[in-house]
């Protein structure tokens, strides 16, 4: 199985190498073949901008995304989402 890699580039943030990208994606290659006994590989990283990435989401992603963001400072939201998510993940 080949997985696609996009390299997210935001320009407030110091961007990770080359070198240590090649690194991360032989150690996940590595990870997922010794811990779930699949076979996988990644193209070469495809560099695009965290503006453009965000661009390519759906709108209806935002709504959705909304229902699940809690405030844990204003304590707003629906906590009892987040609660029932993260048990059903353990």
């Amino acid at each position: 199985m080949t997985l696609r890699v996009a390299h997210a580039l935001n320009p407030r943030f110091s961007h990770i190498s080359d070198g240590h990208i090649t690194l991360l994606l032989e150690e996940a290659r590595q990870v997922v073949e010794e811990h779930f006994g699949i076979e996988v590989s990644f193209t070469a990283p495809e560099q695009i901008g965290i503006t453009e990435l965000f661009a390519l989401r759906p709108d209806v992603a935002n709504d959705e995304l909304m229902e699940w963001v809690y405030d844990f400072k204003k304590n707003g939201g629906k906590p009892e989402l987040l609660v029932a998510d993260l048990l059903a993940r353990i």
